[in-house]
């Protein structure tokens, strides 16, 4: 259906800014936050689907 395909399209260029901000948050947490696994997730109406998983800042690298 391309309707379908053109709202999950446009979900994908609304919703990278979002994904490029946890990311970033993700690379620069801090070494003295708590070791803790943290997930967010976005689910939009046309059925695109982003989540990023954090483990502990020791666990993150940006290489």
């Amino acid at each position: 259906d391309e309707e379908l395909l053109q709202e999950a399209l446009f979900d994908a260029v609304v919703t990278a800014p979002m994904e490029a901000y946890w990311t970033a948050l993700a690379l620069n947490s801090s070494d003295e936050s708590e070791q803790v696994v943290d997930m967010a997730f976005l689910g939009t109406r046309a059925g695109l689907l982003r989540s990023s998983l954090f483990v502990g800042s020791e666990k993150v690298s940006d290489k």
